[in-house]
């Protein structure tokens, strides 16, 4: 979709990068034009260059809830585009897209060692790290707690008649989150949240 005028900052972002690019004078793509008179008649193809814009002349926003559009968490990522008028490009608009971030997991387990992976959430997790780890849920979207404690190795889960032999990481979450506002919870207590020894 385009935008018309702006005043908001990504919207000057992206006018300033328009304007870079514009001076700058060496991003084009290249291709062929050619136009069609009818089904079998058309002219030869012409040789043509447009000035283009790359990721990085783009601009991501932070995440916003969408009042009163689609009333959900939201990013947008945001590029300018230019006109052409008396030999001359312009900047025109921007164009962008946007993010439902229902859609998108959080993951907020350690990175593997040696990763490279840029994730602002990793290592948030609240798993009881000396006998637990974190395993991520996907296709929970975009809320915290999408993701198991399990025992490390060498610790089983105490229940040991339980279907499921791991902590609920939502539930951990919302115990954490009583903890920090200064409510009773469970997350403080000894042994809540933890697995136990093996036998040697």
């Amino acid at each position: 979709f385009s935008r018309g005028f702006n005043t908001s900052e990504w919207f000057y972002i992206a006018r300033k990068n328009a304007e870079n690019v514009i001076v700058n004078y060496n991003q084009f793509s290249r291709g062929f034009n050619t136009y069609t008179f009818n089904e079998s008649a058309h002219t030869d193809r012409v040789p043509d260059e447009i000035l283009s814009v790359r990721y990085e002349d783009g601009k991501w926003s932070k995440p916003y809830y969408d009042c009163g559009g689609g009333n959900i968490w939201m990013l947008t990522y945001t590029v300018p585009f230019f006109g052409f008028s008396n030999g001359t490009y312009f900047f025109k608009g921007t164009s962008g897209i946007d993010i439902d971030l229902r859609r998108v997991d959080i993951d907020q387990c350690p990175l593997p060692s040696g990763s490279t992976q840029l994730n602002i959430f990793a290592a948030s997790d609240k798993c009881k790290k000396r006998t637990t780890e974190c395993v991520p849920i996907p296709g929970l979207g975009f809320r915290r707690g999408s993701y198991r404690c399990q025992c490390k190795r060498g610790y089983y889960y105490p229940n040991t008649k339980a279907t499921h032999r791991y902590y609920n990481g939502t539930v951990i979450e919302e115990e954490y989150e009583k903890l920090m506002l200064g409510e009773e919870n469970q997350y403080n207590e000894s042994g809540v949240f933890e697995c136990l020894r093996c036998a040697e």
